[in-house]
């Protein structure tokens, strides 16, 4: 079965109503996020009305009012339009980057220890991958943040397992998506 045929029969079973889907913010933050220095920059994404996609977008889909993905995220994924990531770069006063590439990484960190034998430390550092899009996907707004819509999610993973684009991470992502949408409408049965 291929993930085409997967992303259908998720698709069917979501038209038919077998399982139902929706959002929980609850988990979005991490632990002890309140004391990192750079929520300020999470809060200023979501104030700028940046939509929330990715891993940590799908760790807040719920079905059956289940978790959709099974791994924790481990950084922010935003959709935005040129102009918001020119007033980004802006702001932060972020000069190297090309005006060419459609997805930029935007890493911050409280303070950077540069040791002769560990390298490069970063202390509470926070990653965020600005994806430049011509036309936002649709979105829903759960707690005044924006999220995208699951499937969009899916078939931008899809596009990325097509082109190579971390195609292993997606693969397994979507893998475990459809594995958990087709156990959760089997037990809801």
């Amino acid at each position: 079965m291929t993930l085409e045929q997967l992303n259908r029969d998720y698709k069917l079973n979501s038209i038919n109503r077998s399982f139902d889907v929706s959002i929980d913010t609850s988990k979005l933050f991490p632990m002890f996020y309140f004391l990192t220095k750079n929520r300020r920059i999470l809060k200023d994404f979501i104030r700028r009305g940046f939509i929330l996609t990715g891993s940590r977008a799908l760790s807040c889909y719920r079905v059956n009012k289940k978790s959709i993905l099974n791994r924790k995220p481990n950084d922010w994924d935003f959709l935005i339009t040129k102009e918001q990531f020119l007033e980004v770069c802006r702001d932060y006063k972020v000069y190297d980057f090309d005006p060419k590439e459609s997805t930029y990484t935007f890493n911050k960190s409280f303070m950077v220890i540069e040791g002769s034998y560990s390298g490069v430390t970063n202390i509470m550092r926070f990653t965020s991958q600005l994806i430049i899009k011509d036309e936002l996907p649709t979105y829903t707004i759960k707690n005044g943040i924006k999220i995208a819509e699951l499937d969009s999610i899916i078939n931008c993973k899809l596009e990325y397992v097509k082109t190579g684009h971390n195609k292993e991470k997606h693969r397994k992502d979507l893998n475990n998506i459809f594995l958990n949408c087709y156990n959760f409408k089997n037990e809801s049965k």
